[in-house]
């Protein structure tokens, strides 16, 4: 596994936001794109950019209701990509146990940059579907 962060969200030519994944070390560095929701987008972009709300948003209520359980976000793991879908685990961490949850690439990423949470690209998946970072990747 590749550790990655959510470097920031673009749209493409059609209005499509995709978020934009920036491998932490290494010599290359790699990019992946991944192509999200709107909601997604805008949860993921405005804690970013340190938008505050009056209200919690959903992504907020989720971290509000994982702190309420006394529970934590260990990290994120894109794990693989079948027929253009990518697929992710978040890994909670209990007082007594690990719990790793079927989800969605982007809400588990708007979920795990509340908590600070590291976020993992399987090798396979970054090396087949990335690209260094001074390339430029049409999608």
């Amino acid at each position: 596994m590749v550790e990655v962060k959510a470097d920031y969200i673009s749209t493409e030519n059609n209005g499509t936001p995709v978020v934009i994944l920036k491998q932490k070390e290494g010599d290359p560095i790699r990019r992946l794109l991944l192509w999200i929701g709107e909601a997604e987008a805008n949860a993921i972009k405005s804690y970013l950019d340190e938008m505050h709300f009056p209200r919690p948003m959903t992504h907020d209520l989720i971290k509000n209701i994982i702190d309420t359980l006394s529970t934590t976000v260990n990290a994120v793991y894109i794990t693989k990509i079948e027929k253009s879908t990518f697929y992710a685990k978040l890994s909670l961490k209990t007082d007594t146990q690990e719990i790793a949850i079927d989800s969605r690439p982007s809400d588990a990423i708007a979920v795990a940059i509340r908590f600070n949470a590291p976020i993992f690209v399987d090798e396979g998946v970054l090396e087949e579907h990335g690209f260094l970072e001074e390339e430029k990747k049409d999608g």
